[in-house]
């Protein structure tokens, strides 16, 4: 209501079976309210319905926790639609004030990888063909995405997962430009338990998987995989936590990051504990840490060293590479409370990493047994 430069604006909500007191707030603000049983909602189809039911010329799907951060931010993104004769045009977020540090890292990246931290990038079919140049540009997202109406009559959404993504890759491979913006931003974070992480690694990459037929899906053995999470999990608990925790405060991210190194190395792990870490840390939530004790029990595993191959540290380790260089750009010291959010970090980007490899375990199809098929049901759900 607040937005300036756009002549008409209607508001169409589309609300799956909210609590609050969304939809009499939405009514006394004159929107249109489009009531659907939460059962019924997909991305897709929830967005389907918002669109059928909308008037205007031009279309901007966002979600509701989504804030614009002037008057003119609408009408900006409208402009840069127009001007440039785009098919759809979406702009990167801007974390709120209260975002976790995994979040900012992860949206940091993400960014980096398309391309629109410093600039903003107008995209097309791609002369090569793989997984990194159409996931660069085909990408839009469905935080803040503004189309012509006939594009949305033209292609519509159509997958319960990624929708955005999917989306965009029809518009270029049918020859459209679309454009992703890093100058305008809108503001959006959450600040998610590990398990929700966890699944949505599996998610992920079943999707991507699924969609990219290049998409690299290392070989992996579900109980050596079983074996690594328990380790990892231990050895973080256990051994790193400790040694974050016995760094003189304040100190240059490059240091914390030497300490990690130093023990994650062979070298460090050398002297690991004997039994596993059965108690619950306070960087782990309560769901995550009944997924690894369901692993455990079911393969009454009680020590993990002798099956340790090293594949999640590894890639833990790749995730902590990013992590430092966006807070060395961002830091010049870390403290005691930036150490503490490194800590919960690290566990989050442990599950996001679990989830992953799990994916890859039910992707190939050949679990040692069915209850990689247990683990899809509970890791499909509520994404």
């Amino acid at each position: 209501k607040n937005q300036v430069g756009i002549k008409n604006i209607e508001i169409v909500i589309v609300d799956s079976g909210s609590k609050d007191n969304t939809i009499n707030l939405a009514k006394v603000y004159g929107a249109k309210v489009i009531s659907i049983p939460q059962e019924d909602f997909t991305h897709s189809y929830a967005r389907n319905i918002g669109g059928e039911n909308a008037s205007g010329d031009y279309f901007l799907f966002i979600v509701q926790d989504a804030l614009p951060p002037t008057k003119t931010w609408l009408s900006e993104l409208v402009n840069v639609l127009i001007i440039n004769q785009l098919s759809a045009v979406s702009c990167a977020e801007l974390p709120r004030e209260d975002a976790d540090l995994f979040y900012r890292v992860i949206s940091w990246n993400h960014y980096e990888f398309l391309e629109v931290n410093t600039k903003d990038q107008i995209r097309e079919l791609p002369k090569t063909f793989n997984y990194v140049s159409l996931r660069k540009n085909g990408q839009l997202s469905d935080l803040a995405c503004v189309m012509p109406k006939m594009v949305f009559n033209d292609y519509k959404y159509q997958t319960n997962y990624a929708e955005d993504l999917d989306f965009g890759l029809r518009l270029i491979k049918d020859g459209h430009r679309i454009g992703f913006l890093g100058s305008i931003r809108v503001i959006h974070s959450h600040n998610r338990p590990p398990f929700y992480f966890l699944k949505r690694g599996f998610v992920d990459n079943l999707y991507l998987s699924e969609i990219f037929p290049d998409f690299v899906v290392p070989e992996t053995k579900f109980i050596e995989l079983v074996y690594d999470i328990l380790y990892t999990f231990n050895f973080l608990s256990t051994q790193l936590l400790n040694e974050i925790s016995n760094i003189n405060y304040p100190c240059k991210p490059s240091e914390l990051f030497l300490k990690i190194r130093e023990t994650i190395s062979p070298k460090g792990i050398k002297n690991y504990p004997k039994s596993i870490q059965k108690s619950m840390n306070r960087y782990l939530d309560i769901e995550t840490h009944e997924f690894l004790t369901g692993l455990m029990k079911y393969y009454q595993i009680e020590d993990v060293r002798e099956k340790f191959k090293g594949i999640i540290l590894q890639a833990l380790l790749g995730y902590l590479n990013i992590t430092f260089k966006y807070i060395e750009n961002a830091y010049e010291i870390i403290d005691i409370h930036l150490a503490e959010d490194v800590k919960h970090c690290i566990f989050k980007e442990f599950s996001i990493i679990v989830g992953a490899h799990l994916s890859f375990c039910y992707k190939q199809n050949k679990p040692d047994d069915g209850y990689i098929l247990q683990i899809h049901k509970i890791l499909s759900q509520g994404i």
